[in-house]
């Protein structure tokens, strides 16, 4: 089986390539040669294949009892009300495409026992659900947890993802949605709370419903997906559609932020002044130790955004026009590799995905972070503390 990764690894490369500029098209496969690579991918990321950032006590069986607000253990031993089961790991990825890479980026969260996927749009590039579907039951199965918010790449079918989602939502019995699901709705899932919005991509009123829906919740984790970006808010040369007021407030909210869009990854500091761009945007603190606080008093609450989009479309650029920006913690480009103030050597070109878990080292308020790609490769790794 350890023959099969350095084959993925060398199609990842070619394709980075490839699409190192803002092509927004998925790569055309033959066929039957994706087939095969999809083999060969799964195979590398079955099981057996090594994998040091996961052991079996990092899992913890789904807890399918309702939470509403506190933090600390309850009674019974179990998380307190408010606050997510020890252990809770996720994976967000965005910018899938159709071909041998997004499926093998959906097997690699669930080998690194990520227990769901949060998808932060542009799923398929070619308005087909029918592939999207596919592509996420031959990575996952057909029964796994995944989430998901709309991309300018969905808009047009939308009603068909949308059909796709849904279903995929209501397999899952320990989640709950209000709303428009994928576009303006607030969920639970074992303790975590989350927005889905279409905030600069489809629909009105986005800023209005997540200040609502945020200020209403209580848990200890709160999380804004969306997919696009303010051009200050990743690295390649995507404009400003979304606006500022609605990171201001999963800022003010203690909501960490994450979106897709540009084919990268990257990691702001802890900011606290988003919209500010002579303060930095108020980017404080270590590289790798993440704040979320609600505002309070003179506090003006703080969080992170991530960009998380190398799911298997492409990988483009970072250009140079941010090569002042002092707010990154880490990012990860077809050209660049930034992580924690170092410039790692080595650097491998490759699709992957961001995992947080949460609840670590017995602290219902700490979560734990990390970037990997398809060649088994850490990118980046981050910690995070609700305060």
């Amino acid at each position: 089986m350890a023959r099969a990764l350095p084959l993925l690894v060398l199609v990842v490369g070619s394709l980075g390539a490839a699409c190192s500029g803002n092509s927004e098209s998925s790569p055309e496969v033959d066929a039957a040669a994706e087939e095969t690579l999809i083999d060969a991918a799964l195979d590398a990321l079955s099981p057996d294949a090594p994998s040091p950032d996961v052991s079996p006590g990092d899992v913890t069986p789904a807890d399918t009892s309702d939470t509403g607000s506190g933090v600390g253990t309850d009674a019974d031993g179990g998380p307190a009300p408010g606050d997510t089961p020890p252990n809770l790991k996720v994976a967000f990825v965005g910018d899938q495409g159709n071909n041998a890479n997004t499926v093998a980026v959906m097997a690699l969260a669930k080998k690194e026992g990520a227990q769901a996927i949060f998808i932060l749009g542009d799923y398929d590039y070619g308005d087909s659900p029918t592939n999207f579907a596919a592509n996420l039951d031959k990575g996952v199965g057909t029964d796994f947890p995944v989430f998901a918010v709309v991309g300018n790449h969905d808009v047009a079918a939308w009603s068909g993802y949308k059909t796709k989602i849904d279903a995929r939502l209501a397999k899952i019995p320990d989640a709950s949605c209000t709303g428009e699901y994928g576009s303006r709705a607030s969920c639970k899932w074992r303790g975590l709370f989350f927005v889905t919005s279409g905030v600069g991509t489809m629909g009105t009123g986005h800023e209005t419903y997540l200040q609502d829906a945020l200020a209403k919740d209580a848990s200890t984790w709160r999380v804004c997906l969306w997919h696009k970006n303010q051009h200050d808010m990743q690295i390649g040369g995507k404009g400003d559609e979304v606006g500022w007021k609605a990171y201001q407030i999963c800022q003010a909210q203690g909501a960490m932020v994450w979106t897709g869009h540009e084919h990268s990854y990257a990691r702001t500091k802890t900011l606290t002044a988003l919209g500010d761009k002579a303060k930095a945007y108020g980017a404080t603190g270590p590289f790798d130790q993440m704040v979320v606080q609600p505002a309070s008093g003179t506090n003006p609450g703080s969080t992170f955004v991530i960009v998380s989009g190398l799911g298997g479309v492409e990988v483009r650029d970072f250009e140079a026009g941010h090569a002042t920006d002092t707010w990154w913690a880490a990012y990860y480009a077809n050209n660049a590799w930034f992580t924690n103030g170092t410039k790692p050597a080595g650097f491998k070109l490759g699709f992957g995905a961001t995992f947080l878990t949460f609840h670590v080292d017995g602290d219902p308020k700490k979560a734990r972070g990390y970037f990997k790609n398809l060649a088994g490769v850490e990118i980046d790794r981050f910690e995070v503390t609700r305060k």
